[in-house]
């Protein structure tokens, strides 16, 4: 069929299949529609969609007709060309030229004779891959050439094929991401330490859990011995979220435990050097807070400095109050040389410390009403008047059931320390 009745036939094949492109969201049954339209316009005897994979400098069919999956350097052949010039490649005699690579033709033993290839691109003109047809055959089913009327009618395939293929792509990126930050998560989540062995046969209990807004986040909690026999404890809560928040975090849990463990020295001392420290080399203008203490388990006496974090709250006999407020200094990281102060308070048999991130009481319910400090001081003194086992994850189930199904904004870090009766000691 020739003229008008031929175009009739083309424009119909060509909005019949966009329609059900719309409708198609699986990216195999799209380059299956996007194949059956390219022969139903240009007679040829295979098809095959190219990802470049730029990064590793290779090339790979997502779809080709009558074969499996091909891999080809992106250095040599006539589709590298075509990505890397981002030229169309229309060729009558394959192998009279010399950027011709044969070596898909010796692995699959077909013959290439003639050659179409276009550059695919995504939504913002960059090449991300091409779009081949091979050998051009005549309706009788004879060899034939490639026509510039095919380039053009192939045009508006390549169009919705690189949306396709940039869909695919972001889709292996996002994918690629999420198994390395669940990778990631899983190591930082293995990095926090392990409370039960530090309260076998102490005055104390000694309890925490993280529960990020993302796979992986900038609240951290750490608790250790130091050389004198006392037990370094911190919560901290780093100013941004996601990866970058991460490392911050690790690497302020990291300086603080070094000097703790090396040089010693009051909580205000530590962080005081752990400010100037984490404020060297800080391109990104990060910060953490972060409230440090060292107990002394036989004495009961609990020494403690904040750099911008939250009071923890008490609970004694039933009544919670706030630790005393510590001054308001700046978070670390934003400026060297801050002196932190120290603080202390004598802890009683009963006794139960809550230290907490602000996404604890900044957490929200579906109308947008806060948690607050004070409902918090409120589920302390209720929970712990029925058991202080598994405190924190009480605690964060009653976060959770407040906020409902509002997705959680911040990352919450719970730490209760409870010192036991003495008709509690093993």
């Amino acid at each position: 069929m020739t003229g008008p009745g031929l175009a009739v036939r083309r424009l119909g094949s060509i909005t019949e299949t966009m329609s059900r492109l719309c409708a198609e969201t699986r990216l195999p049954a799209v380059l299956d529609l996007l194949t059956a339209l390219t022969r139903e316009l240009v007679n040829c005897d295979r098809v095959s969609f190219w990802f470049w994979d730029k990064p590793a400098g290779k090339l790979w069919t997502l779809a080709a007709s009558s074969s499996g999956r091909l891999t080809l350097p992106d250095n040599y052949g006539l589709v590298a060309e075509t990505v890397r010039s981002g030229e169309v490649q229309r060729i009558d005699d394959v192998y009279a030229d010399r950027r011709f690579n044969p070596a898909v033709d010796r692995q699959t033993g077909y013959r290439t004779r003639s050659l179409l290839t276009i550059p695919l691109l995504n939504s913002r003109s960059e090449v991300i891959g091409a779009y081949q047809c091979i050998n051009r055959l005549t309706e009788e089913g004879k060899p034939a050439l490639f026509t510039e009327e095919d380039v053009y009618l192939l045009s508006v395939v390549s169009a919705f094929a690189g949306k396709s293929l940039e869909s695919y792509g972001l889709q292996a990126e996002r994918e690629a991401l999420e198994a390395e930050l669940d990778v990631a998560g899983e190591i930082q989540r293995d990095i926090l330490p392990e409370l039960t062995p530090l309260e076998r046969n102490q005055p104390f209990t000694l309890d925490a859990m993280v529960r990020p807004s993302r796979t992986m986040g900038g609240d951290f909690y750490d608790a250790y011995r130091l050389p004198d026999g006392r037990l370094a404890l911190t919560v901290g809560d780093v100013s941004d979220k996601g990866i970058s928040a991460a490392l911050f975090m690790m690497n302020a849990k990291a300086v603080l435990k070094e000097r703790a463990l090396t040089l010693g020295g009051t909580p205000g001392e530590i962080l005081t050097y752990a400010g100037t420290r984490l404020r060297e080399d800080n391109a990104m203008g990060m910060f953490v807070t972060v409230w440090f203490a060292c107990l002394d388990p036989a004495a009961g006496v609990l020494e403690y400095a904040s750099a911008g974090h939250e009071d923890p709250i008490l609970l004694r006999k039933g009544k919670t109050r706030l630790l005393e407020p510590a001054q308001r200094r700046l978070p670390l990281g934003l400026m060297a040389g801050v002196r932190y102060p120290t603080y202390r308070v004598k802890l009683r048999a009963g006794d139960t410390l809550l230290q907490y991130s602000d996404g604890a009481p900044d957490a929200c319910s579906p109308l947008d009403e806060s948690y607050g400090v004070e409902r918090l001081r409120r589920t302390l003194r209720k929970l712990a008047a029925r058991r202080v086992e598994d405190l924190p994850l009480r605690l964060m189930t009653e976060l959770l059931t407040f906020t409902g199904d509002r997705p959680q904004y911040d990352d919450i870090c719970l730490l209760v320390l409870h010192m036991r009766e003495v008709t509690q000691l093993k």
